[in-house]
């Protein structure tokens, strides 16, 4: 039969780094040096204490739609971004074009989604059959020109 053994405490691979205390006291010759000794434990403050609330906290990355293009086509498409941009005397990233792209289509979904019945049945091909897609995204930017040009924008934009 095994001898029952007694619990031990857990294995802290620090642990040789942590000061030894001893309960008995001997005194240090006047050559050696007394290092302080560093604290074993961290002392805690108060979540109040911690956190400021004058500090600034960074803006968390949006979440982000992936959009598949040509190499031939991003290229273009950041040309117009940096070309727009030299026109309007601001910098312009392809982000911010597509966002605007998004909110417009966003402001105008009422009439998009009244419309859409025009379209029926519009199926999309198979990613692979590359003359059907492109008969499908002519189909829907026509589409979706259309339904912009016949109403107006509703929502003025903040200046």
């Amino acid at each position: 039969m095994s001898r029952r053994r007694e619990p031990q405490s857990p294995y802290n691979p620090l642990e040789h780094l942590r000061p030894q205390t001893s309960t008995v006291h001997t005194p240090l010759s006047g050559t050696a040096r007394s290092e302080p000794r560093l604290p074993l434990e961290r002392p805690r403050t108060a979540p109040s204490e911690s956190t400021r609330p004058d500090t600034t906290v960074r803006a968390r990355r949006l979440p982000c739609i992936r959009v598949g293009m040509t190499a031939d086509r991003k290229r273009a498409f950041e040309q117009l971004c940096h070309q727009l941009g030299g026109s309007l005397d601001a910098s312009l990233p392809p982000s911010q074009v597509l966002r605007v792209c998004c909110e417009m289509l966003l402001e105008h979904q009422g009439v998009l989604l009244s419309e859409a019945h025009a379209l029926r049945p519009l199926h999309r091909p198979p990613n692979d059959d590359h003359a059907a897609m492109r008969r499908f995204e002519g189909r829907l930017r026509s589409f979706v020109l259309r339904c912009l040009r016949v109403t107006p924008c509703d929502i003025e934009p903040p200046m």
